[in-house]
């Protein structure tokens, strides 16, 4: 007998590891928290510089808060989506939705969720 007959082979559904479509697009979502940081980090010293026109400082708040928004809620559906949470589909699929309406990039991801990472997605 073999080592390798000795050892117990564990079973692998079809849902026991996520496509790899599914863990790209974790990964993308991953990248946009981030990038939505860097961005917010930036549009923050932006509003503090003082070559910053005072009346415009409003316009400029606005896209900060709207950079953090997007930041913390893209790593919260990270997080839900590496432990593998009951709420991670339904979160995917609001986040998703919300994406669609901010071009292009949103509505990329939004189309990729919709083609290649729900089919292959099982609701928990």
């Amino acid at each position: 007998m073999t080592a390798d007959e000795r050892t117990p082979k564990t079973d692998r559904s079809e849902w026991s590891k996520p496509a790899a479509q599914v863990r790209g697009y974790t990964v993308a979502l991953g990248a946009l928290a981030l990038l939505m940081v860097l961005g917010a980090v930036t549009m923050y010293s932006v509003v503090n510089a003082p070559t910053t026109d005072p009346d415009s400082r409003w316009v400029l708040l606005l896209v900060l808060r709207i950079e953090i928004f997007v930041a913390l809620v893209a790593g919260l559906v990270v997080a839900l989506r590496v432990r593998n949470s009951a709420y991670a589909f339904v979160s995917t699929a609001a986040f998703s939705w919300l994406l669609l309406f901010s071009p292009p990039i949103g509505t990329a991801f939004f189309i990729y969720w919709v083609l290649k990472v729900r089919p292959s997605e099982r609701p928990t």
